[in-house]
């Protein structure tokens, strides 16, 4: 007969616990709008220290900072997401910091945060990094160090990044020349039919740059589509360039 006593739980797998059922309450209280009630449960969570749920809890509080303009408690966050060395955190946060940096003028502060998040290798922060790394580089004038970067987030096959890059990959083309590759990578932009911005700038872009060429049928089929996009700025400016197609006397051609 085993007359042990049951083991004692350890300080560690209480404190593991713990911060897992706060980290879940705060995801559940922010998919119920409750934004106070997720910041407190994130927040214990984050103060158990647990190497596992602290560091996704400092990237879900940054997030939610940044949201509510807060750019010095969301920079905070992410730093400390970061230093955590967490294998999917740490890339992430990489990410969000370099956006919010970007963001701020701070473009020396923010391309090796994306630099280290391309580097990591991680299957989502990667493709991301990739594009806003190409972003970057592009309103610098490095469109040779721009492309590449843009192409290896279209290879990823990333749901998001890769509409993005695109996109992005086409302006590059198009300010080096390349008017039919530039074409080619908008129009797949847009079939991607994401649900960002990415279709309605792709279908400008495109709608420009056929309208240039001569193909008034395929860029009235463009703006069409910028204009439908729901993007106001862009459907005003679209809609501009099909009343002058129009009155050309196009439509009574076709």
């Amino acid at each position: 007969m085993n007359t042990s006593s049951p083991a004692a739980p350890t300080p560690g797998g209480d404190r593991s616990a713990s911060a897992e059922s706060a980290f879940a309450q705060g995801e559940q209280r922010e998919q119920e709008g409750d934004p106070a009630g997720a910041t407190t449960a994130f927040q214990r969570a984050l103060e158990s220290g647990d190497p596992g749920y602290a560091p996704r809890a400092a990237l879900r509080l940054g997030a939610m900072s940044w949201e509510k303009g807060d750019l010095a408690g969301a920079a905070t966050l992410f730093q400390r997401a970061i230093d955590s060395g967490h294998a999917d955190v740490t890339p992430k946060a990489l990410v969000n910091l370099g956006r919010l940096l970007r963001n701020q003028g701070d473009l020396a502060g923010a391309a090796p945060l994306f630099q280290r998040a391309v580097e990591s290798g991680h299957a989502e922060a990667t493709p991301s990094a990739l594009v806003s790394l190409g972003m970057l580089l592009t309103n610098q004038g490095d469109l040779d160090g721009a492309a590449p970067l843009f192409q290896r987030a279209i290879e990823s096959g990333d749901a998001d990044a890769t509409p993005r890059a695109l996109f992005c990959l086409g302006i590059v083309l198009r300010r080096k020349g390349d008017l039919a590759g530039a074409a080619t990578l908008f129009q797949r932009a847009v079939d991607s039919g994401h649900a960002d911005v990415v279709p309605g700038a792709a279908a400008y872009a495109l709608g420009e740059l056929l309208d240039k060429q001569g193909d008034v049928t395929g860029a009235a089929a463009a703006y069409q589509i910028a204009i439908d996009s729901g993007d106001p700025d862009l459907a005003q400016k679209a809609q501009g360039k099909l009343k002058r197609l129009k009155r050309s006397g196009w439509w009574r051609r076709h």
